[in-house]
């Protein structure tokens, strides 16, 4: 059984991922993180180790990018940006 302990809610979540939590809100919305649903509240809860393992995945990809090219990330509105090949 999993432990409450293993979850965090929406703002440390974000922290830990170093978003805004309206961005958050929004992958988790479309999929892209799993969220959790408290069944006493209602709130979105996040594992900790599916944080991990997608801090782990956006970073072979800027890794992948960086490695067969230069690429500059540069924001377009506060909750998403875009990337050009320079």
């Amino acid at each position: 059984m999993t432990k409450l302990t293993e979850y965090v809610k929406t703002a440390e979540a974000a922290e830990i991922l170093g978003v805004a939590q309206n961005t958050l809100r929004k992958w988790a919305g479309r999929g892209e993180i799993p969220m959790h649903r408290n069944p006493a509240n209602g709130h979105r809860l996040f594992k900790r180790t599916d944080l991990q393992q997608f801090l782990k995945r956006v970073d072979v990809l800027v890794q992948r990018d960086l490695e067969s090219e230069l690429v500059v990330v540069i924001p377009f509105s506060r909750d998403s940006a875009v990337a050009h090949n320079v």
